[in-house]
């Protein structure tokens, strides 16, 4: 076996461990608690490993394509910087509204999330992120690319397609692209945050679930309460009672 079909092997593994894990924590977003306080705050948490998740699977699909049809560069690449341009753009945010929230709780007693661990994932993630956010041409490239050739096909495609052709025709290796390098840094270190933030939640401290009609019926009026006071964010799937 070759050196590349290591990285092949690699490469392939990864995207099959992110869906996994995509489908898994997709799975749990669909089973949140919604009877204690802590509710938004999980279900923000367990969006952010979501992202986290599929923009990497995102990424890592786009590079294994590339990897087994180098003739199609034009496509893969300007679609990896799509999915870049908006995990950068998103991440960073959902992070931030997990910060919030738990914040919120600690000021009023909950002790069941670990705030400094929240705060701590995000400031590796952008010291982590800052090759990629301090190189003013790439961030430049990415978001030209992005709203010409990537999302919107306008006038800037037919540049991109003679830019990608060069890159095709000199025969630059895929892991030289300075998109596949910045992509792939993003997808491990939100990977990393992500898992970061999940740790900070203890959930097995909280209640534990009702195992009986009476403590169900308990559930449903915390939860009933809940969502007078603070209605949650929408969910894709509810708990069937």
């Amino acid at each position: 076996m070759t050196a590349e079909d290591l990285r092949d092997t690699e490469l392939e593994e990864r995207l099959k461990k992110y869906v996994l894990g995509l489908e898994e924590i997709a799975r749990d977003r669909g089973l949140t608690r919604r009877d204690i306080p802590e509710r938004t705050a999980i279900a923000r948490m367990t969006d952010v490993t979501v992202n986290a998740f599929n923009s990497s699977a995102d990424i890592v699909a786009l590079v294994v394509a590339f990897r087994r049809f180098p003739e199609a560069r034009l496509v893969w690449e300007r679609y990896l910087v799509l999915h870049l341009y908006e995990a950068l753009r998103a991440f960073p945010k959902m992070m931030s509204q997990v910060s919030q929230e738990a914040r919120r709780l600690k000021a009023s007693g909950s002790t069941v999330i670990d705030q400094d661990a929240i705060d701590g994932a995000r400031k590796t993630f952008h010291a982590e992120m800052k090759p990629v956010s301090d190189d003013a041409a790439l961030m430049a490239d990415i978001k030209r690319i992005r709203n010409t050739a990537a999302a919107h096909h306008g006038d800037g495609l037919s540049d991109w397609v003679l830019e990608a052709g060069a890159s095709r025709a000199e025969e630059q290796p895929w892991d030289k692209s300075r998109f596949v390098v910045a992509a792939m840094l993003y997808a491990s270190a939100a990977l990393r945050a992500g898992s970061k933030i999940f740790g900070a939640f203890d959930i097995d401290g909280m209640p534990p679930m009702p195992t009986n009609e009476a403590e169900m019926a308990q559930y449903r009026e915390r939860e009933a309460a809940l969502d007078r006071k603070h209605p949650a964010p929408p969910q894709g799937q509810r708990r069937r009672h």
